[in-house]
Parts: structure tokens; C-alpha cells; sequence
């Protein structure tokens, strides 16, 4: 039930539509072996969201094993890249 509905429901919006308006550091992580929606196709590609973003502070980093739930599958990984950006962005 709970899969018929998010795959069945609205799209919601779109990030061109979400992230000009959003004036804060982004940190992208991205699975690379994503099979749903890899970084670079799609409608939404999401090595294109930095063009969109009103800060320019927007930060992709791949994780080329990872799949579509990076933070699940390799959260040593998620973290190898979350802390130092967000110590940087804390300084």
C-alpha cells in the first residue's frame, strides 16, 4: 500500500523550484550506481542543482559504490564527507 502510494502519488516539487530559494550551504551526497535517478540524466539531473541554488555554495560529492539510499548503504561513507564539510561550514 505504502509503495503504490509513493510511486502512484504527486511528484511534488521540483528541485529548480525548491532550491533558489534556499540561501544556505548545500552537500549533495549522491550514490553513483543510483539506478533510479543517476547524478548526471534525468529530468533532474543532480549535477545541474548548483546552477540553481541562490548561494552558489552548493557541494556534490559522488559515492560511486553507493546506490539510491547512500546513507543506508554506506553511512561510514555519508560521514567521511558529511563531517569535514560541515566543520568547514561551521568555522
Amino acid at each position: 500500500d505504502v509503495f503504490l502510494k509513493v510511486f502512484g502519488g504527486p511528484p511534488g516539487p521540483t528541485p529548480e523550484s525548491i532550491l533558489p530559494d534556499l540561501d544556505i550551504p548545500i552537500l549533495a551526497l549522491w550514490g553513483g550506481a543510483d539506478p533510479w535517478t543517476p547524478a548526471d540524466k534525468g529530468l533532474h539531473p543532480g549535477n545541474k542543482f548548483g546552477d540553481y541554488t541562490k548561494s552558489g555554495d552548493f557541494t556534490l560529492v559522488t559515492l560511486e559504490s553507493a546506490g539510491h539510499c547512500p546513507h543506508d548503504e554506506c553511512p561510514d561513507q555519508i560521514h567521511k564527507s558529511l563531517l569535514p564539510w560541515l566543520e568547514e561550514k561551521l568555522k
